[in-house]
């Protein structure tokens, strides 16, 4: 199995969880999915000094699993004050996050988890409500996978880490399901 692979299944499934739960009205996007209208959210900003003054240097990012409601039209981005970087921006809009997912097929590299977390640290600092989870396939080498010390120490920023897709699926679900009633309680959805 590759990634992309792996993403349709859980896409799958979380779609079909969500389409029997009071959320119909949360849109669920795949990274790979170049069809999408809107695929991308803003990770960073940064300032940037060009020949027409300073610029607000917009990076955004396609991120494997987002789950969103609301987007922000391009149109609210005046193109003398942002340009987008990266990955750019696809569509008409921006996604504001509510939840998002790094998969890995295989259980994750050091290397992975660093990106991955500056990635879910970055998401964090602008969207405070989204939560971020990573989310593995593949078993852990550790007998207890959320004790597995290079996660321990190297995700940090995600809210949680799923190990073993097989065994923890309907508790990643659990995990979003409870974040969406406390973003509804909340007003944000």
């Amino acid at each position: 199995m590759n990634e992309i692979e792996f993403s349709h299944i859980v896409a799958k499934f979380l779609n079909e969880r969500l389409a029997t739960a009071q959320y119909r009205g949360i849109s669920l996007v795949e990274g790979v999915d170049a069809k999408a209208k809107h695929n991308y959210i803003v990770r960073h900003f940064t300032f940037q000094k060009g020949n027409d003054g300073w610029k607000v240097l917009a990076g955004a990012d396609d991120l494997d699993i987002i789950l969103y409601k609301d987007v922000v039209p391009k149109v609210q981005f005046p193109a003398n004050l942002f340009r987008f970087t990266g990955t750019g921006v696809r569509g008409d809009g921006v996604i504001i996050p509510l939840v998002t997912i790094e998969l890995k097929v295989k259980f994750p590299s050091t290397h992975d988890l660093i990106a991955s977390n500056k990635i879910a640290s970055d998401i964090k600092t602008l969207f405070p409500h989204c939560r971020c989870y990573f989310l593995s396939y593949q078993k852990s080498r550790s007998e207890n996978s959320l004790r597995d010390p290079n996660v321990l120490r190297l995700a940090q920023c995600f809210d949680r880490s799923f190990i073993d897709w097989e065994n923890i699926k309907e508790d990643l679900w659990q995990k979003i399901l409870s974040h969406l009633k406390d973003l509804k309680q909340s007003e944000i959805i």
